[in-house]
């Protein structure tokens, strides 16, 4: 049986490299396609016991980051009270 490489596998194989970012210095940009998170209550409570198990994609922008891909990972974050997310 074939094994899938998980999403931050294959993140790692990509850039050779996970960065943990304090969510204080990311941003969701104005050309995000989501431009509402939604309910994000039962992500809420995941994070809080397992934390964020899939990286978020960002990109630098001047000393900040801007968030391409994950921002309902990034809004629950904010929610449980982390201080940092990958």
């Amino acid at each position: 049986m074939a094994k899938f490489p998980s999403a931050q596998e294959s993140w790692k194989e990509q850039t050779g490299t996970l960065m943990q970012v304090e969510l204080s210095k990311i941003f969701v940009g104005k050309t995000n396609v989501r431009k509402s998170p939604g309910d994000v209550g039962d992500l809420v409570d995941s994070v809080k016991e397992k934390g964020v198990l899939e990286p978020v994609l960002a990109r630098p922008v001047g000393g900040r980051y801007e968030l391409v891909v994950g921002s309902r990972r990034f809004e629950a974050a904010k929610i449980a009270g982390l201080k940092k997310i990958t």
